[in-house]
């Protein structure tokens, strides 16, 4: 492994956004030591419908326990999906939101893969994260990660500091967007605004860093991630929750969230698309749950979208429809995915061809 100063003083780095080809995406089946035990068969269907939809465009690289093996091929067997699309991988993990604990891909100037591997605390430290912190390292041990991009070993970097793949969006001409409320938590370690600005420019590769200060969908315990807030669906184009619901508990956050965002990208260029307030989803425990459309996945040729029982799904795929006129846009029930706080985005990592 090489030290981060002699990494970025030979050769400068790019993080692709996430429209760019993909050689797979990442996943973690959900098993019974996970905060899925009390709905598996619920999530087990979604897994193996998501798993549907991705196969056709790329592969699906699926972290089980080697125990686990068995059980899941019968599973993916049972469902008619093709298993020579889909590579289990042996790892153990505390839960599955792969986008969170999964190695960050960027790419230096000879066109080579160098997978950043964050720090993980469990989102400041209120879930178990031991065995997640060292998912990225499993990762890149596993045949079937190297044989994806024909490695005999993966460059990795560790960069030292605190961060989850949800907390940062990227337009891939040098801006990154993100939260003070998550990156500048006292939970994510003790560091100033202008620290991590540096930090992420380093790591990242970008060359400016876009914070925004409101916006909050309750029954996120992410500390406010942007992908629950607001995503580049192309360069010059940010798609954001909006809310029409005066009584929600944190709509001025997203009144204000959508000022800001225009102060930002206006004198960019960059157009705002609003997507759908869904109805009010409800956990069977009682509380409200973060049902948020930005959650989406972008694949190749194909765009994946929650959808949560509500009058507003149809809406959030026409809009995004238009915001990806060249991919197949589709969406998938996640109502069993925002019962423990997460959506469609948060339990995948993308692995990109290239650089562009």
């Amino acid at each position: 492994m090489l030290p981060i100063s002699e990494l970025f003083m030979s050769s400068s780095v790019y993080l692709p956004p996430e429209w760019v080809p993909q050689h797979a995406i990442i996943l973690g089946w959900p098993i019974a030591s996970t905060d899925w035990s009390k709905q598996m068969p619920l999530v087990e269907n979604l897994y193996l419908n998501l798993i549907a939809l991705i196969t056709p465009y790329e592969l699906v690289l699926l972290v089980a326990p080697l125990d686990q093996h068995g059980y899941v091929r019968e599973r993916l067997q049972q469902a008619d999906l093709p298993l020579d699309r889909v590579h289990l991988i042996d790892a153990p993990y505390n839960d599955t939101w792969m986008r969170d604990t999964a190695p960050i891909t960027v790419w230096n100037e000879q066109n080579q893969p160098i997978f950043v591997d964050f720090e993980f605390n469990g989102w400041g430290e209120k879930h178990p994260f031991v065995q997640d912190n060292l998912m990225t390292r499993h990762l890149l041990q596993a045949p079937a990660f190297k044989n994806l991009y024909q490695l005999q070993q993966a460059q990795t970097q560790q960069p030292g500091f605190i961060l989850e793949g949800g907390s940062i969006e990227v337009n891939g001409a040098g801006l990154l967007l993100t939260s003070k409320q998550c990156l500048l938590n006292s939970n994510r370690g003790a560091r100033t605004q202008a620290q991590i600005t540096e930090q992420l420019k380093r790591a990242l590769g970008v060359e400016e860093v876009l914070w925004v200060s409101h916006g909050h969908v309750e029954g996120d315990d992410t500390d406010s991630h942007i992908d629950t807030l607001a995503r580049f669906s192309a360069e010059k184009q940010v798609c954001y929750q909006s809310c029409d619901e005066v009584d929600y508990p944190s709509y001025a956050e997203l009144k204000a969230l959508e000022k800001e965002l225009h102060e930002l990208m206006d004198p960019r260029g960059i157009e705002l698309i609003p997507l759908p307030w869904p109805d009010a989803c409800y956990s069977p425990e009682g509380p409200r749950m973060a049902a948020t459309y930005v959650n989406f996945l972008i694949m190749n040729q194909q765009v994946i979208v929650p959808q949560y029982d509500v009058p507003q799904d149809a809406q959030a795929i026409a809009q995004l429809q238009r915001c990806f006129p060249d991919r197949k846009v589709v969406g998938i029930n996640c109502r069993p995915l925002i019962r423990q706080g997460g959506s469609l985005h948060c339990i995948t990592m993308q692995l990109p061809v290239g650089r562009r």
